[in-house]
């Protein structure tokens, strides 16, 4: 079975981005530099956000990309009818669909997740 594991974690980086308020804010409350430490973090979020949907895109073309070699792979069934001897091509070309199964619902996931994701 096909294993597409790298899940997208943004929540690290709003966790930073949090902490970073809070601890600057606790330092510098009244500290001119405060407001261009702020806009800063909101340049640092905004990086974050497009790398996060940029990764997003990548990680649905190599799903696609993927589901390409597979369904190429799949042409094999053209070459095997039901007398077929050597059983063990069924279950091998079964598994090639499980596999574009998996390859196409990480690819919904990740188009899903980027619709879904704030706009950098």
């Amino acid at each position: 079975m096909l294993v597409l594991s790298q899940n997208i974690d943004t929540e690290a980086s709003k966790d930073i981005t949090s902490r970073l308020r809070s601890i600057l804010a606790d330092l510098a409350p009244q500290c001119a530099c405060h407001d261009e430490l702020d806009a800063a973090l909101v340049r640092f979020t905004q990086s974050e956000r497009t790398d996060d949907l940029k990764r997003r895109l990548a990680q649905a073309r190599d799903a696609r990309d993927l589901i390409r070699g597979l369904v190429e792979l799949l042409a094999e069934l053209d070459e095997i009818d039901a007398d077929e001897p050597d059983k063990t091509a069924f279950d091998e070309l079964g598994l090639l669909f499980k596999d574009i199964e998996t390859a196409a619902l990480r690819g919904a996931r990740l188009l899903t997740e980027t619709l879904l994701a704030p706009n950098p």
